[in-house]
């Protein structure tokens, strides 16, 4: 029988059936101001306690009302029950209403309701007596059944995935359902599972006789205690279930400093090795589990624990690195890097993405950021790095295959040549052995305390390094080199480690779904690394405990998993705070650490903002109404439209965006009553800006208009220096905060850390559709826009919302542009089709969004079947058009473009689902790419660049005019046209 290992992290996954659910935690930030959450006190308290945690589920039935107040700890009394379902229904409940909530208590177990069941809905067994034989069948049962259980499981844990058997053998031991074999298979089944294996069973077998523990079988020589009343264990020594109890607190102590992160985790500096448990930091750092250390432990278990200890190492060793000495914090991140790596080359192949390590993975760039105060992100790739990191992946592709894993040929004479021709000296691995080594692989200090320029600096942009290193690796793999391939493996697992909270974001748009692609995430690579020849291993730790040699590796096209932060993970919910005289940030947190504390920014401008515990504020504090929103703000979004957007998108997701979906425009327009927006700027952003006395220089803000969406207050510049702004040169209704204390109930902080989301632009694009702004309205904007002179305004086809008549909206770059990228024949274009298309059908448009207001711009938008324009930020308008209109993109004469990364040709109009800007395919319209044509001798204007320019700098293009190349323009044109007819345009396929 196949022995699947069992892996540290299923181990710790049992941690999650005691965890509270963080989302509806946040909520209930929210509700009480950013207080602690405390339990409902009366049996009208905890219905509305449902309804605030979750406002989307309506008003709770009575089964809900009575299983709500028994996980209260309220009593199932025919008073308590009355009252709450009154408060519920809103009237007298009647006796069938009063018998189904009375029955519900009674029965209260695992069963899940619509408002969101978080783990606690899971309780603990008092005793052991739930175990049945293997083999044996359950009789019915009165309880919660075991799809029930799962299902509460998934929704306390959303986004863990399908749990492992261990754990779902826990789960029904703590709900207190039988487990025998008929119970197993339906709980699997319900975990994904749909034909589970027998040694699946076993395993839910095994866990479900123990109680916070995990047992392996005796097939598996291993012995996890769990105590002397487990009757499928049999007799234990004293040592074995003092060993089991130790095993239990480990357990407990992992959930709740998983639990710490998961609620403060966005405030750096928040934890420290106080917050880990006694027992658990000295397992951390000795392996010790009271009466014995690890070698007490057989077998697979053994391993487990060792690999646990990995984990848990790491998160001491950063916990307790200390920037104030240098030496001594250096020591501790690569011993923590060092502890990573060990625990990710073990970690089996099959095994999903577990939340807790993407929690270390932000902790580590938490606590570089807070050490060295640079909060860059070593995964970015601009400007001509990006062309580096696309040669990169081209490399790759054409270089490296994943079952090549031992010294000499692959077996495969296709890449066996591809590595053959890398003998050559203009090869990547030859110029980077004999000249780029120590311009290529950074050094420690860079990694820990990086200075350079996060977006040109000497040691930019860490993924294109890592994955040319593996891929050479490969190629001294081949030629019989193991120290060199170890050297090289080594340098590329050490910078995996060093980005891995953004590795995986920067590679994402890469994957193809061909050619090894979809293997460019953490998790992937260190598959690969950890089953390399031995000779040529970076393995550091254990090596003959934890070597990983089974599970099926590469992962079929689809299924590869991710380290990439979730959405829930880039936001907070702020509790109580102020802003001191200085402008300092104070915030009500308990349990603080005494180290510095800081949030970061990773959206633009990588910057770090001090943060004090409230209590350090003296003077007494009065709390306004308002909830603050605090935005980081960097010179490219202050002024550009497409970092506008992009940067406010999260904010917009964050604040106003549930409320719209939860209590539509107005209850989002009454939470827009209750924000403050408070922006804060990098020093050199505020000179950049214009804002510092005596560096008057005046920027007009796109931002700025976009603003008063989000709050109806005027927004307040903050500043650590405020005698150095110069109130006069700020934009209205921009103000510079005071010299007073101001505090509010709660707010808000968004920071992505990782690439755009479709929830985030929609709830973008809902918000800003449906804000009154001020200006003309959608109807006089589609009269003045699209009306003819030549057509009765009332009989005008082409005004009307719904006609058959398609409107065209073309956008010309104006004096913001500065110049570049303009349409030097487009007047030829114009003329072309009006010969070509009656007005009454096709009616064209020709404007400069910069004359328009906001809301005018958004407007006009959203009223066009067909949109063309330049490459550059305007192309973000089309976000806001109606579902398969056409955005048609006219590039230079260019001799590459790429869309998603893949270079294309444009020899023809180029149709696809994606744009070539940030939301990519994340709107639902067609996009056609059109190659302008090199013009008359004696034109005006600049059109071309070399080749070796492109290369260089892939954005040199945006330096040059656009030439329209007329046939291919017009065959695009007319290709939109008829798919827009009817404010329709029918999906061509796969671009």
């Amino acid at each position: 029988m196949h022995k699947k290992p069992i892996q540290a992290m299923q181990l710790l996954e049992s941690m999650r059936l005691s965890m509270p659910d963080v989302t509806a935690m946040q909520r209930m930030s929210q509700m009480q101001g950013g207080g602690s959450f405390t339990l409902p006190k009366g049996p009208e308290e905890v219905v509305r306690t449902l309804c605030q945690v979750a406002p989307d589920a309506g008003r709770p039935p009575p089964e809900v009302v009575g299983a709500a107040l028994k996980a209260a700890g309220l009593p199932a009394t025919d008073e308590n029950l009355e009252k709450a379902l009154r408060e519920a229904k809103g009237c007298a409940p009647s006796s069938e209403d009063m018998i189904a909530a009375r029955m519900a208590a009674e029965h209260y177990g695992a069963q899940p309701s619509g408002f969101g069941t978080s783990s606690s809905s899971i309780p603990p067994t008092a005793g052991s007596g739930y175990c049945a034989a293997v083999g044996s069948t359950s009789r019915p049962s009165s309880g919660p059944k075991p799809e029930d259980v799962i299902q509460a499981l998934l929704q306390a844990a959303p986004g863990l995935g399908q749990p492992p058997p261990e754990v779902v053998g826990m789960a029904l031991r703590q709900a207190g359902v039988s487990v025998n074999e008929d119970t197993a298979r339906r709980a699997l089944a319900a975990s994904g599972d749909r034909t589970p294996s027998q040694h699946a069973i076993r395993m839910v077998l095994a866990a479900g006789c123990l109680y916070k523990t995990i047992l392996l079988s005796e097939e598996l020589n291993c012995r996890c205690s769990g105590g002397p009343t487990d009757a499928a264990v049999g007799d234990f020594t004293k040592e074995e279930w003092l060993a089991g109890a130790a095993l239990a607190r480990l357990v407990n102590g992992s959930g709740h400093l998983h639990w710490r992160f998961a609620r403060t985790g966005w405030l750096v500096g928040s934890m420290s090795l106080e917050h880990m448990d006694e027992a658990l930091l000295e397992f951390a750092q000795s392996g010790w589990i009271p009466p014995a250390g690890i070698l007490f432990w057989h077998g697979l278990c053994r391993k487990v624990l060792m690999q646990s200890m990995s984990f848990y190492r790491a998160w001491a060793k950063l916990l307790e690195a200390d920037g104030r000495n240098q030496n001594a914090y250096i020591k501790a991140i690569l011993q923590a890097g060092l502890a990573l790596t060990t625990y990710f080359l073990a970690k089996d192949p099959k095994e999903p993405t577990y939340e807790q390590e993407r929690q270390v993975a932000m902790l580590q760039r938490s606590v570089i950021a807070a050490n060295s105060g640079s909060a860059s992100n070593p995964c970015t790739c601009q400007l001509f790095y990006q062309s580096m990191l696309r040669q990169a992946v081209n490399f790759w592709k054409s270089s490296f295959k994943p079952q090549h894993v031992r010294q000499g040929p692959s077996g495969d004479e296709h890449h066996d040549a591809a590595l053959e021709l890398l003998v050559q000296r203009v090869s990547p691995c030859t110029i980077l052995e004999e000249h780029s080594w120590s311009l290529f692989v950074p050094p420690d200090e860079a990694l820990l305390l990086p200075q350079d320029d996060p977006l040109s600096g000497v040691f930019a942009c860490l993924p294109k390094r890592i994955i040319t290193l593996t891929v050479c690796g490969q190629y001294w793999l081949y030629k019989h080199d193991a120290p060199k391939a170890r050297q090289y493996f080594f340098e590329a697992s050490k910078m995996l480690i060093f980005s891995m909270d953004c590795f995986d974001g920067a590679l994402h748009t890469f994957d193809e779904r061909k050619e090894n692609t979809h293997l460019l995430t953490v998790p992937e690579l260190f598959a690969y690394l950890g089953r390399v020849d031995p000779k040529a291993s970076p393995y550091v730790g254990w090596t003959g405990e934890m070597k990983v040699s089974s599970g099926k590796w590469p992962p079929d096209v689809g299924q590869q998993r991710s380290l990439t932060p979730s959405l829930s993970q880039n936001a907070a919910t702020f509790p109580p705070l102020c802003f001191g005289v200085n402008g300092t940030l104070h915030l009500r947190v308990e349990g603080l650490s005494g180290k510095k504390l800081h949030l970061y920014d990773f959206t633009g401008t990588w910057s770090l903002l001090p943060a004090f515990p409230l209590a350090s504020l003296a003077s007494p504090m009065k709390f306004l109404g308002t909830r603050a929103v605090l935005i980081f703000v960097d010179n490219p979004s202050w002024t550009t439209l497409g970092h506008c957007i992009h940067h406010l998108t999260a904010v917009a997701y964050a604040t106003l965006g549930l409320a719209l979906a939860h209590g539509g425009v107005e209850e989002m327009l009454k939470l827009r009553k209750t924000l403050q927006l408070y922006l804060y700027f990098p020093r050199k952003g505020l000179l950049d800006a214009g804002f510092q006395v005596n560096h008057f220089n005046q920027v007009q803000s796109v931002m700025l208009p976009w603003l008063q969406m989000l709050s109806d207050q005027p927004p307040v510049l903050m500043s650590d220096l405020p005698d150095s702004i110069n109130s006069s040169a700020l934009p209205r209704p921009l103000q510079v905060a005071g010299r007073q204390i101001v505090c509010h109930q709660g707010g808000f902080w968004t920071s992505r850390h990782s690439r755009l989301k479709a929830e985030e632009l929609e709830a973008f694009v809902q918000v800003a559709s449906s804000f009154p702004w001020p200006g003309r309205s959608e109807e006089e904007v589609l009269h003045d826009v699209w009306g003819h002179d030549g057509f009765d305004p009332l009989a005008d086809p082409c005004v009307r919302r719904q006609a058959r008549c398609v409107r065209v909206l073309i956008v010309r770059r104006g004096q913001a542009a500065h110049g570049r990228r303009s349409l030097v024949n487009l007047a030829d274009a114009l003329t072309w089709i009006s010969q070509t298309y009656p007005a009454n059908e096709v009616r064209v448009a020709t404007i400069e969004m910069e004359k328009l207001s906001l809301g005018e711009e958004i407007a006009v938008a959203k009223l066009a079947d067909i949109f063309i324009g330049s490459y550059g930020s305007g192309m973000w308008w089309p976000i806001f058009m109606a579902p398969n209109s056409c955005v048609v993109w006219l590039t230079p004469h260019v001799h590459m473009w790429f869309l998603e990364q893949r270079s294309i040709d444009l020899s023809t109009p180029h149709w696809s689902n994606s744009g070539s800007l940030e939301y990519e395919n994340l709107r639902p319209l067609r996009h056609v790419v059109v190659r302008g044509a090199l013009p008359p001798e004696g034109t005006l204007g600049h059109f071309q660049l070399s080749l070796d320019e492109e290369r260089s700098n892939h954005l040199a293009f945006q330096t040059l005019d656009i030439f329209l190349d007329l046939p291919k323009f017009g065959i695009a044109f007319s290709e939109a046209v008829a798919k827009c007819l009817f404010r329709s345009c029918v999906p061509l396929g796969a671009g």
